[in-house]
């Protein structure tokens, strides 16, 4: 278990390799977390001037972009775990379509390989 927490940690920005459906369940319940960790602890933006907007400060849009990417390598990995093209990841930024590619994702058994 431990090998592969590790092996999971390691390779966490992989687009190539493949992961299975549990594996790809729990890094994205991991993402979802940390993506909303900012609002559960209810973290406010430096700059006291514009308290009134709601704004990100500016290494927010940094941690974004690392979600997604993060996000993006998880569906990627998924897919060729699936035997698809990653081409397929890119649904999931169509609002209603990512839902069924999430549902795809993650009842979808694995291709079998010919060895």
């Amino acid at each position: 278990m431990i090998k592969c927490i590790v092996h999971r940690i390691k390779n966490i920005f992989s687009f190539s390799e493949e992961v299975w459906r549990l594996d790809f369940f729990l890094t994205f319940i991991v993402t979802i977390i940390i993506t909303n960790l900012p609002i559960f602890l209810n973290i406010k933006p430096v700059n006291k001037l514009f308290d009134f907007i709601i704004t990100y400060d500016y290494g927010m849009g940094g941690y974004i972009i690392l979600l997604i990417i993060l996000h993006l390598s998880n569906i990627c990995r998924r897919l060729n775990d699936m035997g698809k093209h990653n081409g397929y990841a890119l649904i999931a930024f169509i609002p209603i379509l990512n839902l069924i590619l999430l549902l795809a994702l993650l009842l979808t058994p694995r291709e079998k390989k010919n060895k």
